[in-house]
């Protein structure tokens, strides 16, 4: 380290960063277990510690640890939250990367500049980290810093936001538009991701036979879901429908 303040600095940072995934996973558990009633659901916990890390990324170097843990914990529960919209809108986003990234993110630029170390909302250190943003080249505090910091930052979530709209538009409408994208309902929100995402599991195996019939083995989390997945076709063939894959349970 150059000297007393770099080294300062990284010790809070490595503190910040550490508290805040840690305060995001506890905090997630707690949600999803009041919430769902269930056990232990670990895949939960690591994207709340992940929301944590990313809700931190913008102010990990001009915040308190309390203020870490505070912003760690709230990013798990938006998480929480925001996966659970998600599922009721019935979007696809089986690993929940905007519930962690985008609200995570979102909540980490604003929390940056609420809980800057500065003295209440009349200085602002950013960037800084041990001196207070002044006005030009003088030596007093801007007053206005806090709010030009939370302007630039929200500012520019918005353009990332704008930005990956356009691109996943760019790059899905296509796919659209041959048909691409089309699943069929049941099995589509059943078993996408053990049929399509091959998800590691080390519960058992699932063929899936296609519709001309080749198959493949795919292994993913068996239980329920390729339980589910049988009955789903039951249903369909009860209806006088095939679907295009079917999953067996070996």
């Amino acid at each position: 380290m150059e000297d007393a303040k770099h080294g300062f600095t990284a010790g809070q940072v490595a503190a910040n960063t550490t508290l805040a995934a840690a305060c995001g996973g506890a905090a997630m558990m707690v949600l999803r277990g009041l919430i769902c009633r269930s056990g232990e659901d670990v895949g939960a916990a690591c994207n709340g510690v992940l929301a944590g890390l990313v809700a931190i990324s913008a102010g990990c170097a001009n915040v308190s640890t309390y203020s870490a843990c505070g912003i760690g914990a709230a990013a798990g529960v938006l998480c929480c939250l925001a996966s659970m919209l998600v599922r009721h809108l019935k979007v696809d986003d089986p690993s929940d990367a905007f519930a962690v990234h985008g609200v995570g993110g979102f909540w980490g630029l604003a929390a940056a500049v609420l809980f800057d170390w500065g003295e209440g909302f009349h200085t602002f250190y950013g960037p800084a980290i041990f001196n207070c943003i002044t006005v030009g080249t003088g030596d007093g505090c801007n007053p206005e810093a806090w709010t030009q910091a939370m302007a630039a930052n929200l500012a520019e979530a918005a353009f990332v936001l704008l930005f990956s709209m356009v691109v996943a538009l760019a790059a899905v409408l296509p796919l659209r538009c041959i048909r691409a994208l089309r699943v069929e309902a049941e099995l589509g929100r059943l078993a996408e991701a053990c049929t399509d995402h091959w998800i590691s599991d080390l519960e058992g195996h699932v063929v899936m036979e296609a519709a001309d019939g080749t198959s493949r083995t795919a292994r993913g989390p068996l239980g329920g879901l390729a339980q589910a997945s049988m009955e789903a076709e039951e249903k369909a063939l009860a209806m006088g429908s095939r679907p295009a894959s079917t999953l067996h349970m070996i």
